[in-house]
């Protein structure tokens, strides 16, 4: 292929004459006799070359010297391309991982956001007080937030129509701490997703190893995740996004809960049995899906001395829930209020 584009840069075509074509030929072959071997760029890929073609990155006499040469550089070449690959591969998982978050934030964000709020829900209903009827499940009232359309406001039929305005009103702190902590945690991704882009970027655009190695230090762009993962107490695995981590021994499910887990993860262990410590880790906005609790609860239940049943009862509550009292051996806790599922133990090569 080089050699025809070599005749080709000669004016070797169609509308050259037989003579003229011959003397190219001839002086082709003289050069194929008689090289000087080339290190040249040939279409995005490096060549050892026999005739002059482009510019040279390097030119020999002795085909030895040529041999060796062509070898480090390619060898080299290819180094950078493998590392190259390998730090982007990290760096692309991490920007998927970002744009589904953002994506779920932002649909949150708009769940929250469309319709009435908690606050505006517990005025409609202050505001209509007389008119409400006692232990219905939702009541029509006239919206004076929007067209004074009438819209459908679900109430607590075990409470007044005063004590369901005034759990509107406390649900709507919560949900004023969740859209700024959604908020926060929206421009803290944006921020890291234009990070990862940037860094993507300057990757691709060098061609030095040297250059390379020291833009991933200077970035910790390869830290060493499995020595990190040694010392941690618990395994870490990934489903839709979310984190369960699953305590190894008795020891470290005490340290998962104590030192590890916050107050809104969810906590999971067998009932009455023997067993790992199982949280998931909570993200803010992000609801945990049932089919990823159940999953989750199934490790916990794989993970236990119950692992061979068919259906097993697995303990979920929130980490608040759970303590560690003085005196208790490790692995024992306290649970102030739970919730059982039944689910079938679940392997972790079964996680998808």
């Amino acid at each position: 292929k080089i050699v025809a584009a070599f005749l080709e840069q000669q004016n070797f075509d169609e509308s050259t004459d037989l003579a003229a074509k011959w003397k190219i030929i001839l002086e082709t072959l003289n050069i194929l006799e008689n090289p000087v071997y080339q290190i040249i760029e040939f279409n995005g890929e490096l060549n050892l070359s026999l005739v002059p073609f482009q510019d040279s990155l390097a030119i020999f006499t002795n085909p030895i010297e040529a041999s060796n040469a062509f070898f480090v550089k390619y060898s080299h070449t290819g180094y950078l391309s493998e590392q190259k690959a390998v730090v982007l591969r990290k760096l692309l998982k991490e920007k998927k991982q970002t744009d589904a978050y953002l994506d779920s934030s932002y649909q949150r964000l708009e769940r929250i956001e469309e319709g009435l709020s908690n606050e505006q829900k517990g005025h409609l209903i202050m505001a209509n007080m007389h008119q409400i009827e006692e232990r219905l499940e939702a009541v029509e009232l006239e919206n004076f937030y929007g067209e004074n359309e009438l819209v459908s406001v679900k109430m607590k039929p075990d409470l007044s129509p005063q004590k369901t305005a005034e759990w509107y009103y406390r649900k709507s702190k919560n949900e004023k701490i969740e859209t700024d902590k959604l908020s926060e945690n929206i421009e803290l991704r944006e921020q890291k997703l234009a990070e990862i882009n940037g860094q993507v970027e300057a990757i691709n655009a060098i061609d030095n190893v040297k250059e390379l190695r020291n833009y991933i230090k200077d970035n910790g762009l390869m830290r060493d995740t499995a020595a990190e993962e040694k010392v941690l107490p618990f395994n870490k695995f990934t489903l839709n996004g979310f984190e369960i981590w699953v305590g190894k021994n008795a020891k470290s499910n005490d340290k998962l809960i104590q030192q590890y887990a916050y107050k809104e993860d969810l906590w999971m262990h067998v009932r009455d049995a023997a067993g790992s410590h199982v949280l998931l880790k909570y993200q803010a906005g992000n609801p945990f899906p049932k089919h990823v609790i159940e999953k989750a609860a199934g490790i916990a239940a794989y993970n236990s001395k119950r692992r061979t049943e068919g259906l097993v009862p697995v303990i979920v509550t929130p980490k608040k829930f759970v303590r560690k009292a003085k005196g208790l051996a490790p692995g024992q806790v306290i649970v102030d209020k739970e919730e059982v599922i039944m689910v079938e133990p679940v392997s972790l090569k079964d996680l998808t």
